[in-house]
């Protein structure tokens, strides 16, 4: 109403006094004003519809690629019909791909379609072990759904469970995940890529403060066709690569270990030890090619 009247104060004030220009309808004032409000409304339509192409079109390929997080995201619009048809078995499959490599979240959701039996056949075992390691990496939301698998069932189901749960960890957040997921493995007591064992001078950099203070640092491990760690003239620069030793003493769970690095203190028998946590992550990193996930190992702090 306050754009009819608006228009219609506009067009009295812009026509002059005894002029011979036909003067219109308050009818066709608003039919006029009607138009001009659906071509704005189509256009906002039409920038909403570009935006939400965009927002899909990064999230499949960036699922497709592998990106776990996007993988997890796709699920959700499938599950929810947000952008997208509504398509159980089809967020069911891209919640699978990211919960198998680790997302405690599609962990969680791909449980929460177990237990209401959407998009697959109801399991309450299944919903109970999705549920539980999604919940022991520290995901909250995920009690409520291991806590209602848990009601379903009775102490032999519970058992079972309990045991599907224990080898969905190790496959799929303990050892077993780790060279799917992130590309690194542990072998002998010592960690390694597909490109060779990570040299000990790559911990041995951890040893060192970060800028005085003993806040996250990064060591990139490979960074394709840059150099990373790993192929480094000196993974350990300014230092002896041969005096560098390091011992995993505990896995904390989500690629996180307690490390007891050590260095041999020149001209004597002694040696210098840090007790660091470690996190192995990938990061985006940005090539002349475009931005790429990279293995690194983050310092968190010390134990």
């Amino acid at each position: 109403m306050q754009v009819i009247i608006l228009l219609l104060t506009t067009i009295f004030i812009a026509t002059p006094l005894g002029s011979q220009a036909k003067k219109m309808s308050v009818e066709e004032i608003f039919h006029m004003s009607l138009k001009e409000t659906e071509r704005e409304i189509e256009e906002e339509r039409r920038k909403k519809n570009i935006e939400r192409n965009k927002r899909l079109r990064r999230y499949i390929e960036e699922a497709e690629q592998g990106n776990i997080s996007a993988q997890r995201d796709l699920g959700n619009l499938y599950a929810n019909g947000q952008d997208l048809p509504q398509n159980y078995k089809e967020a069911v499959k891209w919640y699978r791909k990211a919960a198998e490599k680790g997302h405690p979240g599609a962990q969680n959701e791909l449980g929460a379609m177990y237990l209401k039996g959407k998009g697959v056949p109801q399991d309450h075992k299944k919903a109970y072990a999705w549920a539980n390691i999604a919940s022991s990496q520290g995901y909250k939301p995920a009690k409520s759904n291991r806590e209602a698998a848990l009601k379903k069932m009775k102490p032999k189901a519970v058992e079972a469970a309990q045991k599907l749960s224990e080898e969905y960890y190790r496959k799929y957040v303990g050892h077993g995940a780790n060279e799917k997921t992130l590309g690194y493995k542990i072998k002998d007591g010592v960690f390694s890529t597909s490109e060779g064992i990570i040299p000990n001078g790559c911990f041995g950099q951890l040893m060192a403060e970060l800028n005085g203070d003993d806040t996250i640092a990064s060591i990139y491990i490979s960074k394709s066709s840059i150099r990373g760690c790993i192929k480094a003239n000196y993974p350990y620069p300014g230092g002896k690569e041969d005096y560098i030793s390091y011992k995993i003493v505990k896995e904390l769970g989500n690629n996180k270990f307690n490390l007891n690095i050590c260095q041999k203190v020149d001209g004597s028998m002694e040696q210098s030890c840090s007790k660091v946590i470690i996190q192995f992550k990938n990061r985006e990193y940005s090539m002349p090619d475009g931005t790429k996930q990279v293995l690194t190992i983050d310092k968190l702090g010390e134990w």
